[in-house]
C-alpha cells in the first residue's frame, strides 16, 4: 500500500486497515507499505498500527544515485528494445535525479515516439521530451556558469571577478561568485 500517511484521521479506514493487515499477517502475507516518513512520525494514526508498522522491516529510500539512474535506464531501452547513445543515457540520467517512475515514463515515451514516427532517439529528441514532460532541464552548475551569471547580475565581467582588483565594485560581486561555488 502506498502513501499510508494518508490514512491520517480516517477512523473507519484505519479499523478496517487494522483487521485486514492482521489477516495477511496471520496468513504469513508479505505486507509493503510506503510512506513519506518513518512510522513513528505518522501523525494521528493509532498506536497499534504505528506498532504492527515498526514490526517489520523499515527501510529509508533515498533518490538513487547517477550510476543507479544510468543501470535502470539501460535495463529499461533494453526491455523496449530501443537504441539509444551512452551521451542521451546519460544526459537523461543527468536531468531526472530523484524519481525512478519518470525515468520510466521518459524512455516509454521516447520508445512510442520511435515507433511512431521512426525516428531515432537521439540528444535532440531526448531534450524536447524532458522539457516537455518535465519542465525546464536541470543542468549542472559549474564555477563558470556560476561566475558568468554573477558577473552579468552585478555588472561586472567575469575577469574581473577572477583578477586582483580591490574595488567596492568587484569586492561584492567576488564574494557572491565564491560562496555559490
Amino acid at each position: 500500500m502506498d502513501d499510508i500517511q494518508f490514512l491520517k484521521g480516517k477512523v473507519e479506514t484505519q479499523e478496517a486497515f487494522f483487521h485486514r493487515f492482521n489477516e495477511l499477517h496471520q496468513q504469513g502475507k508479505q505486507i509493503v507499505l510506503t510512506s513519506d516518513r518513518p512510522p513513528h512520525e505518522l501523525p494521528d494514526l493509532p498506536e497499534r498500527l504505528i506498532s504492527r508498522f515498526q514490526s517489520g522491516l523499515v527501510a529509508d529510500i533515498k533518490p538513487p544515485e547517477y550510476e543507479t539512474r544510468l543501470a535502470i535506464l539501460q535495463l529499461l531501452v533494453r526491455d523496449e528494445e530501443l537504441e539509444v547513445s551512452l551521451d542521451v543515457l546519460d544526459f537523461i540520467a543527468s536531468s531526472i535525479r530523484n524519481n525512478v517512475r519518470q525515468l520510466s515514463g521518459v524512455i516509454h515515451r521516447l520508445a512510442a515516439m520511435s515507433r511512431l514516427t521512426g525516428c531515432r532517439v537521439d540528444m535532440d529528441l531526448a531534450q524536447k521530451e524532458i522539457r516537455s514532460s518535465l519542465g525546464t532541464i536541470t543542468r549542472r552548475l559549474t564555477a563558470g556558469t556560476i561566475t558568468s551569471v554573477v558577473a552579468e547580475s552585478f555588472d561586472v565581467l567575469p575577469k574581473q571577478l577572477k583578477g586582483s582588483d580591490r574595488k567596492h565594485t568587484v569586492l561584492i560581486p567576488r564574494q557572491v561568485s565564491m560562496s555559490l561555488i
